[in-house]
């Protein structure tokens, strides 16, 4: 009875999310993008990534505050033939450091910057998964919009390929015309076949991207409009450049880059100036409990890191007890511990010079890219307008030609070659027009700025 509950239960489940499944979605391409930002994974690790840099900075207050130490120590001497000589000793210790050469400022600069870096990086990606399902979504409108061209035009050459069958039988036309109609309908049957396919893949990159199960029945808002003549863009690529300098998130965090790696040089330049602390212990001591003797010392350490060869110096003094005082120096140095340090700053100067470079590069790349994208866009709207007007001729060409069948001048093979050769245009014009917005998308990523903020940097459309 309890297996056949649970079995039952299960059914029910599978069921349930089937029918889940099957309910048909809507989908606008706003929340395709908030779909997409909360399934990536790629952004999940890089908000990781900005957890761990932000602790990290804030715990780095730490190495400005004072250490402190507390210490108990028990020591018993036994001696032969002699009384026993035990010995505890409770201490409290602050240490502070006084000066060290800017390293911790810098190391906290460094942190900072690695901070900022992590959250440019997450920037970037989140850039990308957004362009990437925009694209996505883009692409199923146009292979959607094809389609139904494609279509439509195999409707109408099927409605010719029966009138062309009549006629056939009528003696009116001759067998290799009516091959000719079957021919061509087959071919665009052929080809709707293979949009279908590219229709069927695209459809599925963009439920993977958003989340969605594959069996998801999908309906995207909006169109592509076949009349999109594009943006009338007035400034100069110049002008553009400057945008992107101030926007773009590559060349920020190039020059993050670039702060981080003199942030490196300067540590490493620092090696020679002296570490500098100050000390105060108290500490009570006595051979048994309550232990009788108290002691207060401050001291002062110095110490040059220079891995070559370092240097150690204290020096400290205080009373012990109600008459007894102490005073202790000390001095060490370990030579040749390290012959390499002497190339540290070598290091961190050509990582500096290799960011700087970096900056350089992509700074050209930017203006050059920005220029030829600019030039680029123009001559696709050139192309674009020069395809509409060869699509006006078409369907004037086309009235022309149905007149002709009618009269017997033409066949009607030549005029279902025309009217397939009208709908390949549109195709062509659909996909000229992908490429156009595409070209926008991509010019408003270089510039650093948001999806459809061309239009108001640019002008108004034409």
């Amino acid at each position: 009875m309890r297996g056949s509950f649970v079995a039952a239960l299960l059914a029910l489940t599978i069921t349930s999310l089937h029918a889940q499944a099957s309910m048909p979605l809507s989908l606008t391409l706003s929340q395709a993008e908030k779909l997409a930002l909360s399934n990536s994974d790629t952004l999940r690790i890089q908000d990781l990534k900005i957890q761990s840099s932000a602790r990290r900075f804030a715990l780095g207050v730490r190495d400005y505050l004072p250490q402190l130490e507390l210490g108990f120590t028990t020591a018993d001497t036994v001696n032969v033939a002699a009384q026993d000589s035990p010995s505890n000793q409770l201490s409290i210790t602050v240490r502070e450091p006084v000066y060290n050469g800017g390293r911790t400022a810098t190391q906290r600069s460094l942190a900072q910057l690695q901070l900022t870096l992590t959250q440019h990086g997450a920037a970037i990606a989140r850039e990308d998964v957004l362009n990437d399902v925009w694209d996505k979504y883009h692409q199923v409108l146009v292979l959607q919009s094809q389609r139904t061209v494609k279509l439509g035009a195999l409707t109408q050459s099927r409605q010719q390929l029966a009138i062309a069958g009549t006629e056939r039988g009528l003696g009116m036309i001759r067998e290799i015309d009516l091959l000719d109609v079957e021919l061509s309908v087959s071919n665009q049957e052929i080809d709707l076949q293979s949009t279908d396919t590219d229709l069927e893949s695209a459809m599925y990159a963009l439920k993977k991207s958003v989340g969605l199960s594959p069996d998801q029945d999908l309906t995207l808002e909006g169109k592509i409009d076949s009349n999109y003549e594009g943006i009338s863009i007035g400034r100069s690529a110049s002008d553009f450049f400057a945008i992107a300098q101030r926007n773009n998130l590559d060349v920020q965090s190039a020059g993050y880059k670039v702060t981080q790696m003199e942030a490196q040089l300067a540590m490493a330049r620092s090696r020679f100036l002296p570490q500098i602390g100050a000390s105060l212990s108290f500490s009570i001591a006595g051979p048994d409990f309550p232990l009788q003797t108290p002691s207060l010392v401050l001291g002062l350490d110095i110490s040059f890191p220079e891995a070559t060869a370092p240097v150690k110096g204290s020096a400290s003094g205080g009373a012990t007890g109600p008459t007894g005082a102490t005073r202790n120096t000390s001095l060490t140095v370990d030579p040749l511990q390290s012959v390499t340090s002497g190339v540290d700053d070598l290091d961190a100067k050509l990582q500096l010079e290799e960011a700087r470079a970096a900056v350089r590069a992509l700074t050209k790349d930017l203006s050059f890219q920005i220029g030829q994208t600019i030039s680029t866009y123009r001559r696709h709207m050139t192309t674009i307008g020069l395809e509409r007007q060869t699509r006006d001729l078409e369907q004037r060409k086309l009235k022309i030609l149905a007149q002709q069948v009618s009269s017997g001048s033409a066949t009607r093979a030549d005029l279902l070659k025309e009217e397939t050769q009208a709908a390949n245009q549109e195709v062509q014009l659909l996909s000229d027009i992908l490429t156009l917005i595409r070209d926008e998308r991509g010019l408003e990523r270089l510039l650093g700025v948001e999806p459809g903020q061309l239009v108001r940097l640019a002008g108004s459309t034409p």
